[in-house]
């Protein structure tokens, strides 16, 4: 009958230690590059998303429903504007803003006869949650030059952008020109 000495044991165990050790390390490891992938994969999904929903609803401004010119406000790190988002009759107000280092959208449906747009209605929702740069918005007019006259705006460009868990910056830009006010 042949038995196993202590040596090879002790040898046994320390060589399955070593492998449950190195088993561990690998499952951190992939635990802690999946926490940073989702984390960053996060950030520029929430700045594509907005920008996707920013695109289409800039795109298809016009006037309001008491007869406001498409766009109310237009500044650095502010636009207020009217679209339809829902695509029922009526033409809501959305305003897009920056808020302590967040990026927001309100939304205000019209109501009551006559119809107005009443501020205590904003209904509010939160875009970005860590904007990098508060300057998200130019303006063109039709020549291609930077403008702040609201009645010569006829294209857009909105910068976003945001920090990974590293702190490295991801930007996002588009330009929008909307259609109702392309030969305004």
């Amino acid at each position: 009958m042949k038995s196993f000495t202590l040596i090879e044991i002790l040898l046994s165990l320390l060589i399955i230690c070593l492998i449950v050790i190195m088993m561990i390390f690998f499952t951190i490891n992939i635990a802690n590059f999946n926490t940073y992938f989702v984390f960053n994969l996060g950030k520029q999904r929430e700045v594509i998303l907005t920008a996707t929903i920013m695109s289409k609803e800039l795109r298809s401004m016009s006037q309001s429903n008491i007869g406001n010119y498409p766009i109310e406000k237009a500044q650095n790190n502010e636009i207020i504007f009217y679209s339809n988002i829902d695509n029922d009759n009526l033409i809501e107000r959305i305003r897009y803003f920056v808020e302590s280092n967040s990026f927001k959208k309100g939304i205000i449906k019209p109501q009551g006869n006559p119809l107005n747009y009443s501020q205590s209605n904003e209904i509010f929702y939160l875009m970005i949650s860590e904007l990098y740069d508060s300057n998200i918005f130019q303006y063109f007019n039709k020549n291609n030059q930077l403008t702040s006259e609201i009645i010569n705006i006829k294209l857009i460009k909105v910068n976003l952008s945001t920090k990974d868990n590293k702190n490295n910056p991801f930007y996002y830009s588009f330009l929008v020109a909307p259609r109702n006010l392309r030969f305004k």
